[in-house]
């Protein structure tokens, strides 16, 4: 047990930990999508990967990063995961979004406790995508880029060369592309090296409790805040102009969302029928999508945590446009920017 007084103050120590990681990312990066507009996602993440503390970037990375680890730890297995090292995915299935979004993150240890994760997502300039910038028209996912499924672009703290090399002569910006991969790699250091410290100034206990403690009190507020909501089932349809192959046919969007004692189903089940084109979302991106028009409704005033997410359900259907499955293309999503307009639209009628 830790007071909560004490999990406050470690609370605002991981915030303070990871807007220093922005910074370091900023500083260090090559392209100005980072530095200029901030196209990133960064956290700390407790020892199953859920999110305890981010710093503002992307709105929609926010709920996508601790998937993206929890499919790794799926894919390697903390038995595999040691100190030093430093992993990258961008298979879309998995990390939640298009192949250019690269999360790299970094398993933390004090002493030889796991503690924790540190989680960086950059948009990179090109990894051999059929098209210089975006595609817009792939139809299979072989169309968009070299994927990565988790691996170690650093080795109990030494650089991989082989996986830097396969980046530099497959990327058309390769020194921007490596520049901005090792700005991730920065900022997750920084991370790492925070939140040790943080382990050795309270103790690795009192770091547990307190990422429980921040945990709960999240999930408290959010149950709290849809249990004030009117009750009820309510379902909107939007419409995405193209799948950039199909040019003359809308493409539906269609959620039902449910609110029932104190916590809330979004439903996309309806939504059953792939794209064509590249705008078809990973599950993941669904989720973060979801719980970002979940966030804005209940939490909007708290920094995010995975406790704000426990009273929320998100349903689709493997192998629909919400929910990609191998080989549909997924590069182009503005489905992820419609879909929490979608997830309002529904809950106005309430």
């Amino acid at each position: 047990m830790v007071d909560s007084i004490t999990s406050e103050v470690i609370r605002h120590s991981m915030l303070s930990a990871t807007q220093e990681m922005a910074r370091n990312l900023c500083r260090t990066a090559y392209n100005t999508v980072v530095y200029e507009i901030h196209d990133y996602g960064i956290g700390l993440h407790d020892p199953d990967g859920n999110t305890i503390a981010e710093a503002p970037g992307i709105a929609i990375f926010s709920g996508a990063n601790d998937f993206g680890i929890q499919k790794s730890i799926e894919f390697v297995g903390m038995d595999n995961m040691f100190p030093g090292d430093v992993f990258m995915l961008n298979y879309p299935y998995w990390s939640a979004a298009h192949t250019l979004d690269v999360l790299v993150f970094c398993p933390i240890y004090a002493g030889e406790q796991h503690i924790g994760f540190a989680s960086c997502r950059v948009h990179l300039l090109d990894l051999k995508q059929r098209d210089a910038g975006y595609v817009l028209d792939s139809t299979d996912m072989a169309e968009e880029g070299i994927f990565f499924p988790c691996v170690k672009i650093y080795e109990r703290g030494k650089i991989r060369e082989d996986i830097f090399n396969i980046i530099r002569f497959n990327s058309r910006f390769p020194e921007r592309t490596i520049g901005d991969l090792q700005a991730e790699v920065s900022a997750v250091h920084t991370g790492d090296v925070r939140l040790r410290e943080i382990a050795e100034k309270y103790g690795v206990d009192t770091l547990m409790a307190a990422m429980s403690n921040i945990s709960d009190h999240g999930e408290r507020l959010s149950r709290a805040a849809v249990a004030r909501l009117p009750k009820g089932s309510w379902t909107a349809i939007d419409y995405v102009d193209t799948d950039g192959i199909v040019m003359d046919e809308l493409v539906a969007m269609k959620v039902t969302v449910t609110v029932e004692d104190d916590r809330m189903i979004i439903d996309w089940t309806a939504t059953d029928k792939p794209a064509a084109g590249p705008i078809n979302m990973p599950i993941g991106l669904t989720i973060a999508a979801s719980r970002l028009a979940f966030k804005a409704l209940t939490t909007p005033d708290t920094p995010i945590c995975a406790g704000n997410f426990r009273n929320l359900e998100v349903l689709t259907t493997p192998g629909s446009l919400m929910h990609a499955e191998p080989p549909m293309p997924t590069f182009t999503l503005w489905t992820g920017l419609l879909a929490p307009e979608v997830v309002m639209k529904a809950l106005s009628q309430g």
